[in-house]
């Protein structure tokens, strides 16, 4: 969240106010905690500074700059916010599907062939996917990324409420606090785009 605010700014110019940075501040730092609510804090330092943490940053760092410019084409398209969104959901999901397919007639020739016989069981999963991208896209073209982004933390929060009804996992004290920041950040980001 931090990076797409800070890459809001300098591409997009979209400033934030003093309560939307506290709330991205306390989101990144909540579900960091989410992330490390179980380890002492001499493997937190080593997981900080690992190499699966630089790999996480630089993809992070890439889907922030996507977010940023997905939103810049959905801005330029037209005043037309929600024909915009739609139009910029078809083209990437398009622009996605023909690189994948390549990838697999390159590297995966066997997998196209799987993909097409079980395409009846992915068509829900597919269809809720696409419908989501355009939910996204039009938040987007409608509200700086910064609060679209730390708004979707609710994903986190649902995830954990499916996780202890469906599945009867239990919350350490840690993650507890987290999920209560978490909820705080949210709560702050819905509150300050209701009043402006």
């Amino acid at each position: 969240m931090l990076q797409v605010a800070i890459f809001g700014l300098i591409f997009l110019g979209e400033p934030l106010g003093l309560p939307a940075i506290i709330a991205v501040v306390i989101g990144t730092s909540s579900v960091l905690g989410l992330s490390f609510a179980q380890h002492d804090r001499i493997t937190i330092l080593s997981k900080l500074i690992s190499r699966s943490t630089m790999y996480g940053i630089a993809s992070g760092a890439a889907f922030a700059l996507s977010t940023v410019g997905f939103k810049g084409a959905t801005v330029s398209l037209s005043s037309d916010y929600l024909s915009a969104a739609a139009l910029t959901v078809i083209l990437a999901q398009l622009f996605q599907t023909l690189l994948m397919s390549a990838y697999f007639v390159r590297y995966q020739k066997d997998l196209i062939t799987k993909l097409c016989k079980k395409w009846k069981q992915s068509m829900f999963v597919g269809t809720s996917g696409a419908c989501a991208s355009i939910g996204w896209f039009t938040a987007m073209a409608i509200e700086p990324i910064a609060h679209v982004r730390t708004f979707a933390l609710i994903e986190v929060l649902m995830s954990y409420m499916i996780s202890r009804r469906f599945f009867r996992e239990q919350l350490t004290t840690g993650q507890l606090f987290a999920v209560a920041f978490l909820t705080l950040s949210v709560g702050m980001v819905t509150m300050g785009s209701a009043l402006d």
